[in-house]
Parts: structure tokens; C-alpha cells; sequence
């Protein structure tokens, strides 16, 4: 098993990832708050992560193959923009701990298609992961 495959290694992305969600909900919270009109405040949170990842992405020399991936990006943006439109207008009106919540069906809805398409074989850690 590389380095890069070892539990250690994953645990640290998965925790890194929720710890970042979580603190993305809660700033959404504040700026909800705080009157930001949440559409151009989600817009700008998008543009924001799409420029630290285009910037990483060129730091680590993946940019090669770039166009001929667009075309499934735009699809998986015009399917990502609704819900994430209707999260940040909820926040204020519902509280950010029921928006987090809705973060963990996506993750279980995929993972439950990948399964019933082939794409993912039987694991039960992953299951367990999911699960939890």
C-alpha cells in the first residue's frame, strides 16, 4: 500500500474535507447574518474555490487535458448550482445545522448508485464510511 493509500493518510483528507464544509456553513451563517445578499456571497464562494483549485491545479502541472474536461464540468455545475443556491437560501431561515445535513445525502445517494451501476465493488470500509 503507497503513502498515499495508507488510513492514516485518508482519515486526514476526510476530516480535513468536513472540518472545511463545516466551517463553510458556519461563515455562510455569519454572512447571512450579517445581511450578504447569499446568492452573490455563494457566487463568490464558488469563484474563490474555483481559483485556489486552478491555482493548485497549475502548481502541480494538471492543467494538460483541461478543455476536453469542460464540457462535464459545465454539466456538473448547472446540476451543483440549484441545491447549492437553495442551501445558502435556507441557512437563514433554517439554521446551519440542518444544511450540514443535508450535505451527507449526496454521499450516500452516490455511493448507493455507484453500487447498483458497477462502478464501485463491495467494500465494507467504504460501507462502513458511508454508513457512519
Amino acid at each position: 500500500m503507497s503513502d498515499h493509500h495508507s488510513p492514516l493518510v485518508m482519515m486526514d483528507c476526510l476530516i480535513t474535507a468536513g472540518a472545511a464544509l463545516a466551517m463553510t456553513i458556519l461563515i455562510s451563517r455569519l454572512a447571512s447574518d450579517a445581511g450578504a445578499p447569499m446568492i452573490w456571497f455563494l457566487t463568490f464562494v464558488l469563484a474563490g474555490g474555483g481559483a485556489v483549485q486552478l491555482v493548485l491545479a497549475a502548481t502541480l502541472g494538471q492543467l494538460r487535458g483541461v478543455l476536453l474536461m469542460l464540457p462535464y464540468a459545465a454539466g456538473a455545475g448547472v446540476l451543483l448550482a440549484g441545491p447549492m443556491t437553495l442551501g445558502y437560501l435556507a441557512v437563514a431561515h433554517v439554521g446551519a445545522g440542518y444544511i450540514a445535513l443535508t450535505f451527507a445525502f449526496p454521499i450516500l445517494l452516490t455511493w448507493g448508485l455507484a453500487r447498483l451501476l458497477g462502478l464501485e465493488r463491495a467494500d465494507p470500509r467504504r460501507m462502513l464510511a458511508v454508513v457512519r
